[in-house]
C-alpha cells in the first residue's frame, strides 16, 4: 500500500515540533549545574584545560583563554547574562565533545592577569627554596603565534621568534647545517603532563625539576623558547648528544645574531640540567622583558 508523501511530511513536521518544544520547556531551566534548584541567570562556562581543548573553544567563543582557577587550569569559555545564554554556549560546545559547566558570578572568576594565569597555586607544586628553581611565565597569545613545519608535527612561536628562526634556519642551511624545530609553544596541559611524567620516571617533584618545568613556569608558555635538532642527526633529538653535533657548534657562534641564546647552559645559576637544544629569543624588547627575571639569578 502506498503511503501519502504529504501526510508523512506532516507527520515529521509534528514530531519535530513536539521535540522542540521539550527542549525548550526543560533546557531552558536546566542551568543549574548542581549548584542549586534556580536556575543560573548569570556566570561564566568552564571547560577543563585539557591538551587541544582551548583551540576547539575558541572555535564557539573566540575570546576564550586559560586561567588557574582554585589551583586547577581550566578555560573560561565565555560568560552568560541568561541561563538561555548559557545553554547555547553549552550545547556548542556539546557538539564539539566538550563538557562545559555554568559557574554563578559568586564565586571567585577567574584571574584576568596573563602572569597569574600562567602561576598555579605553588600549594600543588613544592616551594622552590633550594635549586632548581623555575620561573613563572605567561601564557602567550594564541593571536600572536604562527605555525612552523616541525619534525613530526607543526610547531607554535611567536611570530617575532618565528621570523628569527626561519631567518636563522635559512644562514645555517647555508654552511650545511640543517635547524629543525623540535618544540615550541605549550599550553598549561601539555606542560602537566611532561611534568607529571618527569615525577613518575624520577620518583619526586624536585628530581623532575632538574629536567622538566612544572606547568606555568615553563619558557615554552611564552612562544619565545623552542627546542631545535640537528636535521642531518635525529637521533640527538632532545638528547645531550645533540652538545657533540655541527648544529649545536653553529648555534652556539651565530645564535646570538639571531636574537637566541642557551636558556640553560651547562653550570647555569638556576640549577636546571644543561639542556643543549633548548634555546629562547630576546631579540625584542617584550621577549627580553619576560626573561628578564633570570638576571637575578646570573648577578647572585
Amino acid at each position: 500500500m502506498n503511503r501519502d508523501p504529504r501526510r508523512w511530511v506532516v507527520s515529521w513536521l509534528m514530531a519535530l515540533g513536539f521535540a522542540l518544544w521539550v527542549l525548550c520547556l526543560y533546557g531552558s531551566s536546566g542551568v543549574t549545574q548542581s549548584l542549586g534548584a534556580d536556575p543560573l541567570t548569570q556566570g561564566w562556562i568552564q571547560v577543563l584545560d585539557q591538551p587541544g581543548s582551548l583551540e576547539r573553544v575558541q572555535a564557539v567563543s573566540p575570546s576564550a583563554q586559560v586561567r588557574i582557577w582554585q589551583g586547577q587550569s581550566v578555560i573560561n569559555a565565555g560568560s552568560f547574562s541568561s541561563s538561555d545564554q548559557a545553554n547555547v554556549l553549552l550545547q556548542s560546545l556539546d557538539l564539539l565533545g566538550i563538557t562545559g559547566q555554568a559557574m554563578p558570578n559568586n564565586l571567585p572568576p577567574p584571574p584576568s592577569s596573563r602572569l597569574e594565569a600562567a602561576a598555579p597555586s605553588l600549594g600543588s607544586i613544592t616551594a622552590m627554596t633550594d635549586p632548581p628553581y623555575h620561573l613563572p611565565y605567561p601564557l602567550a597569545i594564541l593571536a600572536d603565534l604562527v605555525t612552523l613545519a616541525g619534525v613530526s608535527r607543526p610547531e607554535r612561536l611567536h611570530r617575532d621568534a618565528a621570523q628569527a628562526f626561519v631567518h636563522m634556519q635559512a644562514a645555517a642551511r647555508q654552511s650545511g647545517i640543517q635547524l629543525v624545530p623540535l618544540s615550541g609553544y605549550r599550553d598549561m596541559s601539555t606542560q602537566t603532563f611532561l611534568f607529571q611524567r618527569q615525577i613518575q620516571r624520577r620518583g619526586s617533584e624536585r628530581a623532575a625539576r632538574f629536567l622538566s618545568a612544572p606547568p606555568g613556569f615553563s619558557e615554552h608558555h611564552t612562544g619565545y623558547a623552542l627546542d631545535i635538532g640537528d636535521g642531518s642527526h635525529p637521533y640527538t633529538h632532545v638528547q645531550y648528544a645533540f652538545a657533540q653535533t655541527a648544529a649545536y657548534g653553529w648555534l652556539q657562534a651565530q645564535a646570538g645574531s639571531y636574537g637566541f641564546e642557551l636558556s640553560f647552559p651547562l653550570d647555569n645559576p638556576q640549577g636546571i640540567s644543561f639542556e643543549p637544544w633548548h634555546w629562547r629569543y630576546v631579540g625584542t624588547a617584550e621577549a627580553r622583558q619576560l626573561f628578564a627575571q633570570s638576571d637575578s639569578y646570573d648577578e647572585s
